[in-house]
């Protein structure tokens, strides 16, 4: 009885240890944020790159775009995972040793070559001159005149088939018109609206800014320009620097964005949005409207 009970101890124990392992894992999942970092310019040469990582560096992933081209490097905990890298090959192996001409071959000039060629063949050719044989003329006109009926009739076919479609399509877009003035598809655009809301506000960057330089060509355009952004400076809260350039068309500068977003923002809200009753009313109007079965 005791065996049995240590057992059922041990076994106890082990299950406790694996919930309280999924249980962490399923917690650094939903709430270490994801950071991610963004910088680039543009000025002789364009620049860009982004980096995105997850708790301190476990997952690690950059993205470079640069002259040479674009790159990509992935590490886990530390180790490059792509691209790999590739062992090189020794350059002890020699070479083959190139093919030389000997003494005793003849030289072949390309002349030789050219008169090898053999002319093409005179007779083949068709006589130009000849008259066409007019005997086919009857028989093509015969098959014209066959072939006008069954081309009416695929006419009628493809105008009845648009005609039928056109039909369908005005009773979906009556069928769709209807679903959109329910008060449970109202109620339900107006949910994922604040969720997407919520969600935008999430993941925008928690620090953005921008610096450079700016000419239309046009001093007066470029004067505008520099007072729409003395209007929006309240707004961008000095976050935007732009410089004008009175004597030049260009557009030059850099920007750096920085933010993070945690996983369990856009599972709650994605979580909300499955959970509301109006939304699944929703989905299940849109399957019968359209044709489909389907259910909660």
């Amino acid at each position: 009885m005791t065996a049995v009970l240590m057992i059922l101890k041990i076994i106890g124990i082990l299950l406790l240890f694996l919930f309280i392992l999924v249980l962490s894992l399923l917690f650094l999942v939903l709430f270490v944020p994801v950071c991610y970092r963004a910088e680039g310019s543009r000025f002789e040469e364009t620049r860009g790159s982004a980096r995105v990582s997850w708790f301190f560096r476990l997952l690690w992933v950059k993205a470079v775009y640069e002259r040479e081209g674009p790159a990509l490097e992935v590490r886990l905990a530390g180790i490059r995972v792509y691209p790999r890298t590739k062992k090189k090959e020794p350059s002890g192996t020699p070479e083959p040793p190139e093919k030389t001409q000997t003494e005793g071959e003849p030289k072949v000039s390309g002349a030789e070559d050219a008169d090898k060629i053999e002319e093409p063949d005179k007779e083949a050719e068709p006589d130009k001159t000849a008259e066409p044989d007019r005997t086919a003329e009857p028989g093509r006109t015969e098959k014209k005149r066959r072939s006008r009926p069954h081309r009416l009739l695929r006419l009628r076919e493809r105008l009845t088939g648009f005609w039928r479609r056109a039909g369908e399509a005005l009773r979906r877009l009556s069928a769709c018109r209807q679903l959109w003035e329910r008060e449970e598809t109202k109620r339900t655009v107006r949910l994922v609206w604040r969720q997407a809301g919520r969600l935008l506000r999430h993941i925008r960057p928690r620090r953005a800014e921008l610096s450079g330089v700016v000419g239309t060509g046009d001093p007066a355009s470029t004067g505008q320009l520099m007072a729409l952004q003395g209007l929006l400076y309240p707004l961008l809260r000095g976050r935007v620097l732009l410089e004008p350039d009175f004597e030049r068309k260009c557009l030059e500068g850099e920007f750096k964005i920085r933010g993070h977003i945690r996983l369990c923002v856009p599972a709650w809200c994605a979580l909300r949005i499955l959970a509301s009753r109006d939304a699944r009313r929703f989905v299940v109007m849109i399957r019968r409207k359209m044709g489909t079965q389907g259910g909660v």
